[in-house]
This record gives structure tokens, C-alpha cells and sequence, in this order.
């Protein structure tokens, strides 16, 4: 008898029944399964978990503009830095002549 392993994720359903993730390369026929949990607990105190207690304590606007607001506001940001750049190109060529 030779032993041939492969390790390959999956979800163990609720009905007990497996759900792989890829077909396995082994010859059919009879083999042994070894179930190994993934959820992983973090600790209350996790930075993570702290950070997002943070995150998720920040009050919502109300409004879910698909993030429409936020693209305004960095092109209002990026044309702020043009005119600061066209002003400092203004500046330096008043000082070189």
C-alpha cells in the first residue's frame, strides 16, 4: 500500500456532506479524510478589532452616493493643487527676471 496525500480547502456543509474547492488528483477509491478548522478567533483586543470598533463607530451621513462625494472632493483637491502650482511657477518666473 503506498500513501499519496494531497491537501485541498473546502466547506463542510451543514449536512455533513463536503464541498471541495478543486477535484482532487488521486486515483478513485477509498480514502481518509482529515477535517481541520480554519476560523481563526482574535482576541478581544486585537489591534484589528480595535481599529474597527473605530471604523464602525463613525457615524454614517445618511447618504450612499456610490462614493460620488468623495470623487468630487479629490477633484476639487487636485485643482486646488493646480492653481498652488500655477502660483509658484508665477512666483518663480517674477524672481528670475
Amino acid at each position: 500500500m503506498s500513501l499519496t496525500e494531497t491537501v485541498i480547502g473546502g466547506t463542510l456543509n451543514a449536512d455533513g456532506t463536503l464541498t471541495l474547492d478543486d477535484k482532487p488528483n488521486l486515483t478513485p477509491g477509498r480514502v481518509t479524510v482529515v477535517l481541520r478548522s480554519e476560523v481563526v478567533h482574535l482576541p478581544a483586543d486585537d489591534p484589528f478589532w480595535q481599529r474597527m470598533a473605530v471604523i464602525l463607530a463613525i457615524p454614517r451621513t445618511g447618504r450612499d452616493d456610490g462614493g460620488a462625494a468623495t470623487l468630487t472632493e479629490v477633484e476639487q483637491s487636485r485643482q486646488q493643487w493646480e492653481e498652488h502650482q500655477r502660483e509658484i511657477e508665477r512666483l518663480q518666473g517674477e524672481g528670475g527676471s
